[in-house]
């Protein structure tokens, strides 16, 4: 029978570090190690948020080190902060998440994941956040409904599309919440005609409209599921680790 793999918790860190260069982002709470429950790692379970379900869902899966896009933040999560570290801590699970880092971590990010879902061919980034550029502009192929259609298709979650000019050329992606109408005008300046995100508001649609640029909503969550399992993938590729990607609970997708 084959030995599991050991790689030691600080050598696991220390790449994922050099590989997100989170150095260069003005995040410290949430890029990097935030947790040491052990010293090295056997199994590896990724997830969008550093939620109750994925922490058990990684404990039910073997894994002692879940990776996050988001960290449990104080500002959303308030009492449960101290509370999910106690968990981890009991389950034996370390934490480290990618926030920023991964946002700009080019050809691994979740917007490259969801251009390459989308059909777009990525040519450059755009949308400076923390430190880095979180989002991806490129040709689109096909017809929008099309790009709608597979993103439907990929994501898995509701995807919302206003198509409000009949160019579809070029396309602007940016996970999450990137709903700004500053982040869209900078787009349109690129020359974009086509701005896909995550969520936005009544102002996010407004512009989108009075601008003349195609809109695109998949959710956050759904959105943002690519980046983690890139580096799932990668740790697996450099290290023989295990992985296992956590999907968050059904109705919070």
């Amino acid at each position: 029978m084959t030995e599991p793999v050991a790689v030691a918790l600080s050598t696991v860190a220390a790449f994922l570090d050099e590989r997100l260069a989170i150095a260069k982002f003005d995040e410290p709470d949430s890029n990097g190690l935030l947790l040491r429950a052990t010293d090295s790692v056997t199994h590896i379970a990724v997830a969008v948020s550093a939620s109750y379900h994925a922490i058990e869902q990684a404990s039910a899966a073997g894994a002692d080190l879940l990776l996050t896009h988001h960290p449990s933040w104080e500002r959303f999560d308030l009492e449960h902060v101290a509370s999910k570290r106690t968990l981890l801590q009991e389950r034996r699970i370390s934490h480290y998440a990618a926030h920023s880092s991964l946002d700009g971590a080019a050809g691994i990010s979740n917007s490259d994941g969801l251009a390459e879902a989308a059909g777009v061919a990525v040519e450059h980034r755009f949308l400076p956040y923390c430190g880095g550029l979180a989002g991806v502009i490129g040709r689109g192929t096909g017809s929008f409904d099309e790009m709608v259609s597979r993103l439907r298709a990929a994501l898995g979650t509701p995807v919302d599309a206003w198509k409000n000019s009949e160019r579809f050329a070029i396309v602007a992606l940016a996970s999450g919440r990137a709903d700004s109408p500053a982040a869209i005008s900078e787009a349109k300046a690129a020359g974009a005609d086509t701005y896909v995100t995550g969520e936005g508001s009544m102002w996010t649609k407004l512009y989108a409209r009075e601008s003349g640029i195609n809109l695109v909503f998949g959710t956050h969550y759904g959105t943002e599921t690519f980046g983690v399992r890139a580096l799932g993938a990668l740790l697996h590729e450099f290290f023989g680790l295990p992985w296992v990607f956590v999907p968050e609970a059904e109705d919070i997708r």
